[in-house]
């Protein structure tokens, strides 16, 4: 039974519980060659070692022409290395019986508030505030900062930056909020582990599936 769970994976059950399956539990692998996939994975990189402060002039003069426009479009957010608590940051946290995993781009920290951002080189989540990822990412930080600081009440918010076209997404939390994500979570864990809900989906979607002709 699967007890580690990231956004992706359980986005993925969202969209096709048939998908899930076959890519999680029978580890069935399509490799990526996508240019857009690979260009945000070299920009991501490149933010990464800017914000550790690291010289990053010889990456930058080898960037393409759309990489130095998403470069450039960082930069007009005028996040400063000084400003960062964290990059690529890991996080592994129990929500029940089952543990939430990920890796979040960056968090800030200024005085008593914490921010947590992600670059985007497609585009934002439509609804950003109720997206699995802006959950389990608020849900893992709040439980995080309750252990580091028990009794100091922290500010936590999520920012999503889409480099494209410099728009950003602001998602500010509370308690009252961050249940409804440990309720939403949960729910779809346990849809996740009742075997009744695996059923490949019916959507459009299942055209540009590179595993449709698995199902």
């Amino acid at each position: 039974m699967l007890n580690n769970f990231s956004a992706n994976m359980l986005k993925t059950f969202k969209k096709c519980p048939k998908k899930f399956e076959l890519i999680y539990e029978n580890n069935i692998k399509i490799p990526s060659k996508s240019q857009a996939a690979e260009q945000g994975k070299n920009i991501h990189s490149l933010i990464n070692y800017y914000l550790q402060n690291k010289d990053i002039s010889k990456f930058v003069e080898i960037l393409t022409s759309t990489e130095k426009e998403l470069w450039e479009n960082f930069l007009t957010q005028k996040i400063q290395p000084n400003d960062t608590l964290h990059t690529e940051y890991p996080f592994n946290v129990k929500l029940g019986n089952f543990w939430l995993t990920g890796r979040i781009d960056a968090i800030i920290k200024k005085d008593n508030e914490y921010i947590i951002y992600d670059w985007k080189t497609g585009s934002i989540p439509e609804n950003a505030k109720s997206d699995l990822q802006t959950a389990i990412y608020l849900y893992a930080i709040n439980e995080i900062l309750k252990d580091l600081n028990p009794y100091n009440h922290c500010i936590l918010s999520f920012i999503y930056v889409n480099l494209k076209n410099k728009t950003t997404e602001v998602i500010q939390t509370d308690d009252f909020l961050i249940d409804g994500y440990k309720s939403k979570i949960t729910g779809i864990v346990e849809s996740v582990r009742d075997k009744k809900h695996r059923k490949k989906s019916t959507t459009s979607t299942c055209k540009n599936c590179d595993l449709k002709n698995l199902c």
